[in-house]
């Protein structure tokens, strides 16, 4: 079973329009064919995406109170999340010490990495690392994932998630 490593950057594109929402949805729509990991403050980050663009006034609060709701239960049945544990952490350390990353972005990594790890020990492929951050697709690259970006794949989306 195929699986990939959404972060935050990408995650967000399933709710709002942005360029590459239509890919990111053409993906997550089929929930039995590819396992969706993401690190358990994917949530907080994507709920503190939709208040950024109430704030910015390209989202109305009702609009965005609904997409939260959607968000948590995303995060509660469709996504595998991640706990961060203290050995995640050390691992992002050892990633902010190499790769030119913000704290909270070098969890991601660290999540996919661990995702990676359980799928050498089982020979199943390892997971796709989506992105819309180049400095995190940069770093996952040179860490031995298959990467994507969902801005190469700029063709327009529905309101729909």
């Amino acid at each position: 079973m195929a699986s990939a490593y959404f972060d935050s950057s990408a995650l967000v594109k399933r709710y709002v329009n942005e360029v590459g929402s239509a890919w990111v949805r053409r993906m997550l729509s089929h929930p039995r064919q590819e396992i969706i990991y993401t690190a358990l403050l994917t949530q907080a980050e994507v709920l503190s995406a939709l208040q950024r663009k109430v704030r910015e006034r390209h989202l109305t609060q009702d609009r965005a109170t609904i997409l939260a709701q959607r968000v948590i239960s995303h995060c509660a049945w469709r996504y595998r999340l991640l706990a961060i544990s203290p050995t995640l952490v050390t691992h992002a350390s050892v990633l902010l010490q190499t790769y030119p990353l913000r704290a909270y972005d070098a969890i991601h990594p660290a999540c996919a990495l661990s995702v990676q790890h359980r799928a050498q020990q089982y020979s199943v492929p390892h997971p796709l690392f989506v992105s819309a951050d180049a400095t995190l697709l940069t770093a996952a690259a040179a860490e031995g994932f298959v990467v994507d970006n969902p801005l190469l794949h700029p063709e327009g989306g529905s309101d729909e998630s």
